[in-house]
């Protein structure tokens, strides 16, 4: 799933398959309001491994340069041992505090599991070249009628061979390409079951937008216009919102059954 098939999705479900009540950039921004939604519900589970405790030795650790955190679940300090050991926290704003009698040792690395918010991007439209060198970070899709739904980023720096690669269609595998090699990537971490929820809250939004927008607008369906639209976006939030939540009790059961805290 990428942006622009999202956004299709949604159109089809608003019956404006032809672009007449909403652009592009309108549907972008309701797509953008769901899936922030879906991140609060059902974050990504992610493990942050750059951070060290700061120099001079201090509890506080900065957490300004991890992205997209919504939550910090667990803390491991200090790391690479076996069984793990997890420390009591504290977090307040950007500042994440170590709760343990004694006083960290500076510069020693600590890791962090922790939810952040989900991505959702359209692919790149840059299309694969034969016998062309390529770059590390270079991302390219493949070619008219070999399409896999994903893009692909160049991972080891090289010229591409004179055949087009068989393309992985999973995220993380990769292809030799001549003497470069390709990495599948996904623009989108929603996983499959929120697709549609996101969707369903995206094309809400959007029909209650354009109801309010409607009121006092001449409409051709009539005066009831605005309030089928108000009517249907309406149903689809409630059911929205309650899936949300129903995911939301089952992400945190998942999550909170997994780590334990080190005493």
């Amino acid at each position: 799933m990428d942006l622009v098939t999202m956004r299709t999705k949604i159109r089809r479900d608003l019956k404006d398959e032809s672009s007449i009540k909403w652009s592009d950039d309108e549907l972008d921004r309701h797509v953008s309001h769901a899936v922030l939604d879906i991140s609060q519900a059902a974050p990504l589970e992610s493990k942050e491994t750059s951070l060290a405790i700061p120099t001079p030795a201090s509890r506080e650790v900065d957490l300004s340069s991890v992205l997209g955190l919504v939550y910090v679940e667990a803390v491991e300090y200090p790391i690479s041992q076996f069984p793990k050991r997890y420390r009591n926290f504290k977090v307040w704003g950007s500042t994440l505090e170590l709760l343990t009698d004694e006083l960290p040792t500076a510069a020693a690395g600590l890791y962090i599991y922790y939810g952040k918010t989900h991505s959702l991007a359209a692919l790149s439209t840059t299309i694969w070249e034969a016998s062309t060198a390529y770059s590390a970070a270079d991302i390219r899709i493949p070619t008219v009628g070999n399409e896999t739904g994903y893009q692909y980023e160049c991972t080891t720096a090289g010229t591409t061979d004179a055949a087009e690669p068989t393309w992985p269609s999973y995220p993380g595998a990769t292809v030799s390409d001549g003497t470069a090699v390709w990495t599948c990537r996904s623009v989108s971490t929603l996983p499959a079951r929120m697709v549609d929820l996101c969707a369903v809250g995206a094309g809400a939004y959007a029909a209650l937008e354009w109801a309010s927008y409607a009121i006092n607008q001449v409409n051709i369906g009539g005066d009831s216009t605005p309030d089928a639209y108000l009517s249907w976006a309406q149903k689809r939030l409630d059911y929205y919102h309650k899936e949300l939540q129903r995911h939301g009790r089952q992400a945190k059961f998942k999550i909170r059954q997994l780590y334990a805290d080190y005493n």
